[in-house]
């Protein structure tokens, strides 16, 4: 009986052991649940936050995007707007003054030229750098503006000018004015005090010369490479390649195969400004600073030739204003037995070493630097 008894209560108290465990396992289970529910919750509301800080970093990103979008547009308006619209200079009070808008560009580059040639001559005449002592805005008038008007006039046509907006804005003018300015505190700079003549390349030119014209030529032609990639595109560059060829032919070639040939910063600007026509920003860029070279060439020096004193000697003789006489009437041998000698005498020894390069009018030797 006892055994039976026993047996009944282990049979009991097995079934509320496995009752229990039925019941822990089960709670257990109802536990991990609400455990891994919260893990979720927290999950998802770490990914909504997540989402909601990406939101505002996007929104945010994209207000300082915005607002640096908006600057970069507002300065950019300011400094391509211009001065005056160029099209309300076509008609003034109703009444034409110009046929068109393109006519309008022209002289708007004209006339910024020309006062961009007088502020320069203010300018480094006040600050004493380097410039022809001899050259007044009265002489300027008197020998070089109708000559000058001409070379600004052929620069506009051939740079295209009147295709382009009107150049009476900062995004031109700053350009041609800081480039100009700087052209002339260059010569400040020893080694950068010398000229670009055979002889002087050759023979006179230091090392620092020559990096600093390598680097000038490196940007040069990595804005070349830009132009002519662009003309090839738009299958242009068989009209840029005359436009370059008849500039070599007319403006090049009959100077260059005299000696006494110097390449005037003035002039050598000016052909180059005839290429950069493009519209593209670098394009423009480039032909604004090529601008302000021949701006610069003439307001401080003016517009000298480019066979220097021979060119003036001849012209001396053949108008008579100084009379030589030379065998058989030839001019040219005139010059090179006569010149130096007259030269000096009238304005000093030494002077025709400046004038020739040598105390001789027979041009350097480019190959004979000791000579």
């Amino acid at each position: 009986m006892n055994r039976e008894d026993n047996q009944g209560e282990n049979e009991e108290g097995v079934r509320a052991v496995g009752t229990y465990d039925e019941e822990g396992v089960k709670i257990l289970g109802e536990q991990e649940n609400i455990e891994k529910k919260n893990d979720d919750d927290d999950r998802q509301m770490q990914q909504e936050q997540l989402a909601v800080d990406e939101e505002d970093h996007i929104a945010n990103t994209s207000q300082q995007e915005s607002n640096t979008n908006s600057v970069y547009k507002r300065a950019l308006h300011i400094l391509d707007a211009n001065f005056i619209p160029d099209e309300k200079l076509t008609h003034i009070k109703g009444i034409q003054i110009f046929e068109s808008v393109q006519a309008v560009r022209l002289l708007k580059f004209i006339v910024m030229t020309f006062v961009s040639m007088l502020i320069m001559h203010a300018i480094v005449r006040a600050l004493d750098w380097e410039h022809d002592v001899y050259y007044s805005i009265r002489d300027f008038f008197h020998y070089d503006f109708g000559t000058a008007i001409l070379y600004t006039t052929v620069l506009g046509i051939i740079g295209r000018v009147h295709d382009k907006k009107g150049v009476d804005r900062l995004s031109f003018f700053l350009p041609l004015l800081i480039g100009s300015i700087l052209t002339s505190a260059s010569t400040n700079i020893e080694f950068l005090r010398n000229s670009i003549t055979f002889y002087n390349v050759s023979c006179t030119w230091p090392w620092t010369l020559f990096v600093f014209a390598a680097i000038i030529l490196l940007l040069l032609g990595w804005i070349s490479f830009l132009h002519i990639r662009n003309t090839i595109r738009d299958q242009s560059w068989s009209r840029q390649l005359v436009e370059i060829l008849l500039i070599v032919l007319f403006f090049i070639l009959p100077k260059v195969l005299h000696g006494h040939f110097h390449l005037h910063h003035y002039y050598s600007f000016w052909m180059l400004g005839m290429i950069f026509n493009r519209q593209e920003w670098y394009d423009q860029l480039m032909f604004a600073i090529c601008v302000g070279q021949f701006v610069n060439g003439i307001s401080v020096y003016g517009i000298d030739p480019v066979h220097t004193c021979r060119h003036v000697l001849h012209a001396s003789i053949s108008n008579h204003c100084i009379s030589v006489k030379a065998d058989g009437g030839d001019i040219n041998e005139a010059i090179e037995l006569w010149g130096s000698e007259w030269i000096e005498s009238m304005l000093g020894n030494g002077t025709a070493d400046v004038c020739f390069g040598r105390a001789s009018s027979v041009a350097p030797d480019p190959s004979d630097c000791d000579a």
